[in-house]
């Protein structure tokens, strides 16, 4: 059912990122040339998803939906893209700006922000005191591992029963709770 993208992009989160000017508007816009376009022109869909994942990294998550979903062209499209960014980028900046992004990905899965702003469920848990401060790397890591299997579950369901959205839902849900920081980067 493509009819629920087009509504979920011009719902309220979008208009409200269009107000205040919020890079995470390029990633929707990126995810939604992926879902648009995964069936009629594979290299626009691969660049979508690319605009999203450099822009907040974790709409890279979706490479697993694709992939389920054998859309192995954008797959290709997007990982070619991604290399010829990443081959751009070396040729502006030299090696330091490729490295720095992974670099930055892997610092961020180590931090911690609590507060009422977060998206992340173990930030959610310590403020509501249901956790300890000091626990939250075990519960992270935890919430990660229940997520993989959650979305492994509904991607398994997904590829018997051939009933995808579930499974795009489920993983968007999973990606949006289970990063600390790595939404806002």
């Amino acid at each position: 059912i493509r009819w629920w993208f087009p509504l979920a992009f011009f719902f309220a989160p979008f208009l409200e990122l269009l107000q205040i000017g919020q890079i995470n508007l390029i990633s929707s816009f990126g995810g939604l040339l992926m879902l648009i376009y995964a069936d009629s022109i594979p290299g626009l869909s691969g660049l979508g998803l690319v605009l999203g994942a450099i822009t907040k990294f974790t709409p890279a998550i979706f490479l697993v939906y694709l992939a389920f979903r054998r859309y192995w062209r954008v797959v290709i499209w997007a990982l070619v893209i991604l290399m010829l960014a990443y081959g751009l980028a070396f040729l502006l900046f030299g090696w330091q700006m490729p490295l720095r992004f992974v670099e930055s990905v892997n610092s961020l899965t180590h931090l911690f922000m609590p507060g009422p702003n977060s998206n992340a469920l173990v930030s959610s848990l310590v403020s509501l005191g249901w956790i300890q401060q000091s626990a939250w790397p075990e519960m992270q890591n935890l919430l990660l591992v229940w997520v993989a299997i959650a979305c492994a579950v509904s991607g398994t369901s997904a590829w018997r029963t051939n009933q995808w959205e579930p499974f795009f839902i489920v993983l968007s849900l999973g990606t949006a709770v289970s990063p600390n920081h790595m939404w806002y980067h």
